[in-house]
């Protein structure tokens, strides 16, 4: 069985990213569709503002492939330079790379460390992530934990909320007397709200589509709640609107930028669109008044502390080469496992026979030192018979990679006669 990744990243175009991003309604129908594709046994999807990925373990990645091409055959060919498909080792160094930030726009980002985590938690509820990848995933975390905190990429500043918000103070300059609007209530909208607070801003307004959700980040904020069906009689209030929901289509139209506008006679405004697919039209742009900042827009920012990002990124990716070492070595000696477990049973069951049987003798009065003789040369006699004959029959077959081993295993140093 084989370990595979496979899926696309930000080296997309947005455009195309949006159309293939899974989601969360539609996860388990996905990967039930996945698992029943010919020798897919376990998977798990993690699909972000940035990438979609499917992880598995497979007999063949080809059925994975023809899935991707068949699901989005309209827009296959600009969606295959940028595919890739990654098998083992490649498999297990991107997972590590993503985990770490180390493949994401911006170096060091923590937040998709916590993506994958719920991508795999979600494949383990729905029992579509079993052995294999549980042991690749636990791995995967723990090693993370390790670079991330060693190598110090785990300090820098630079998930997409906090670029984010930095773009709109080098847009706005002082931004603590702006009024806020949030859309969405999950960890993007989150930490662009706390990092919008760390500058200064107070005055917030945070919308959902359901109610409890907006009320609870509203309540960290000290701000205001209401649904999101209610988002035009609010939308004019706000100086900057940061929006990062699992919306399939986008609901900020430029029709509805005008009408707000018109509301607030057009003063500016500044409007950050975090979601995958996108919560807002790109038309929107095409307004003098509004400042439309998009994921893709903030590569603009992704200069900044680049040196540090990179050389930590170094050390990181130095880690992971040798955090590989460690998971291959462990799964070598798992290989062996079963072996050895089988053979300490084979062993054991002998020497409970004799012991037993000894037992029996020194019950019936016969002398202790006979039984105790006749105990080791039974016990010997017996563990020896299995090796005996496979290194004859081995000799006689000429096989001296056998005899090699043997030795290896019985760590004996023969004389240049014997085994030629």
């Amino acid at each position: 069985m084989l370990l595979v990744v496979c899926g696309l990243n930000q080296q997309t175009p947005l455009e195309f990213r949006e159309k293939i991003a899974i989601h969360s309604a539609n996860l388990a129908t996905c990967l039930f569709e996945i698992q029943q594709l010919p020798g897919v046994q376990e998977c798990m999807a993690l699909s972000t503002c940035h990438r979609t990925e499917i992880y598995a373990v497979v007999n063949n990645p080809d059925s994975l492939i023809h899935w991707w091409h068949t699901h989005h055959q309209m827009i296959w060919p600009q969606l295959k330079e940028h595919f890739y498909c990654y098998q083992q080792q490649d498999a297990i160094t991107h997972s590590l790379r993503v985990a770490c930030g180390l493949d994401s726009m911006l170096i060091g980002e923590p937040q998709i460390l916590g993506q994958l985590k719920q991508a795999y938690q979600e494949a383990l509820e729905l029992k579509f992530a079993k052995n294999r990848l549980m042991h690749w995933f636990d791995f995967v975390f723990q090693m993370t934990k390790k670079i991330r905190t060693q190598c110090g990429i785990n300090q820098l500043p630079v998930s997409v909320a906090s670029v984010a918000v930095d773009s709109i103070q080098n847009h706005l300059g002082d931004i603590k007397d702006n009024k806020v609007l949030i859309i969405g209530s999950g960890d993007t909208a989150r930490l662009s709200a706390i990092h919008l607070q760390e500058k200064g801003c107070w005055d917030f307004m945070v919308t959902s589509r359901h109610l409890e959700h907006a009320k609870g980040l509203a309540d960290q904020l000290h701000g205001k709640a209401f649904v999101v069906t209610e988002l035009n009689d609010y939308m004019h209030l706000a100086d900057i609107v940061v929006t990062a929901t699992s919306c399939p289509l986008p609901f900020i139209t430029q029709q509805s930028m005008e009408q707000t506008l018109a509301k607030r006679q057009n003063k500016s405004m500044i409007l950050v669109d975090l979601a995958v697919p996108r919560d807002i039209e790109p038309d929107v742009a095409k307004l003098a008044a509004v400042k439309l900042i998009n994921i893709d827009n903030l590569k603009e920012i992704q200069e900044k502390n680049q040196s540090k990002r990179q050389e930590a990124g170094v050390i990181a990716e130095k880690m992971i080469l040798e955090a590989l070492e460690v998971y291959y070595q462990k799964s070598k000696t798992k290989k062996a496992q079963n072996l050895i477990c089988d053979y300490r049973t084979y062993m054991q069951n002998l020497a409970q026979e004799e012991v037993k049987r000894a037992h029996q003798k020194l019950a019936s009065g016969q002398c202790q030192f006979q039984v105790i003789e006749e105990l080791s040369e039974r016990l010997l006699q017996k563990l020896m018979h299995q090796p005996t004959i496979g290194l004859q029959k081995a000799a006689i077959d000429d096989r001296h990679d056998v005899l090699e081993v043997a030795q290896y295993l019985f760590n004996h140093q023969p004389k240049e006669t014997e085994i030629s």
